[in-house]
């Protein structure tokens, strides 16, 4: 096995551990601003919980449309 692979100092593996910064990440992605990103540090717990269940949510449902339209594009379903 390849020692980057199992070296904890790679960036990928800290985003894991820390999950403000998994977060933070994922936010910065949607376009969130660094203000609005500080915030999340300060954040309740209430709030990281709704951020969290949030992100599964869009997780999940991405998901459900990229099988939806692998399984059209595959099925031949509406082509004209």
């Amino acid at each position: 096995m390849d020692a980057a692979r199992c070296d904890d100092r790679t960036p990928k593996k800290r985003i894991k551990r820390d999950p403000e910064l998994d977060l933070c990440a994922f936010y910065a992605a949607q376009g969130w601003k660094i203000e609005d990103l500080d915030k999340i540090a300060s954040a309740s717990a209430n709030l990281r919980i709704f951020l969290e269940v949030a992100r599964e949510t869009y997780w999940k449902t991405m998901y459900d449309v990229m099988s939806a339209a692998i399984a059209r594009a595959l099925g031949g379903e509406g082509d004209s």
